[in-house]
């Protein structure tokens, strides 16, 4: 079944969204606030990577790698969960590396009982108010950055796996590439749920089909 096309975004869209969190982020940072920070941190790793809300949560600062620019991730399988070596893109490596020194200060501020397994080399990246943030936290997150950006009430996080592979599908047409970002069991899902046409893809086909040629 193809992805509803409500669940994704388009580029323009996407571009709207990563423009509205980034400014709410430096604002927030120059102010010593943190919802804009966490927020713009925890849509571009979900924009980045394309992983589930759960696997972002799972995320910690000692599997990134960004002289590799590669960081380890627990994929959700139907059997068991399965550690991947997923390669970061540059914008992402770029925002991690600023990221994480605010990460080290913020963990300071935490109360004791929420520092624990938390350093400024270990432990959760995504880092609320009570430790490591949890799924409805990164739900939140992007829910609190979509309105802000004035997107339909119909996306949520893990749009932002939908709006990665169809966009990278349409990009490179290359179905094995797709299914090895998503972590897709097999070529097969990721066909079945990215390779299909839209209108405008028709469109765009049909358009001089016929024209003579010089």
């Amino acid at each position: 079944m193809a992805v509803d096309k409500r669940k994704y975004m388009d580029p323009d869209e996407v571009k709207t969204l990563q423009t509205v969190c980034e400014a709410w982020s430096l604002t927030d940072k120059q102010k010593g606030r943190v919802t804009g920070v966490l927020t713009w941190m925890t849509v571009h790793a979900a924009l980045g990577t394309g992983l589930r809300a759960n696997e972002i949560a799972k995320l910690r600062v000692e599997a990134i790698n960004l002289k590799k620019g590669t960081m380890l991730v627990v994929r959700s399988k139907k059997r068991k969960p399965a550690q991947e070596t997923l390669p970061i893109g540059k914008a992402l490596q770029r925002h991690l590396r600023e990221y994480l020194p605010w990460r080290a200060a913020r963990i300071k501020s935490l109360a004791p009982q929420y520092r624990k397994a938390l350093t400024a080399t270990s432990g959760a990246l995504l880092v609320g108010k009570k430790g490591g943030l949890g799924v409805q936290g990164i739900q939140r997150c992007f829910k609190r950055a979509a309105k802000r950006a004035g997107l339909p009430r119909t996306l949520s996080v893990h749009s932002c796996r939908h709006t990665l592979g169809t966009l990278l599908w349409r990009r490179t047409g290359d179905l094995r590439l797709v299914q090895a970002t998503l972590g897709h069991s097999s070529p097969a899902v990721t066909a079945n749920m990215y390779c299909h046409v839209e209108p405008e893809d028709i469109r765009k086909g049909l358009d001089d089909l016929y024209a003579v040629q010089g």
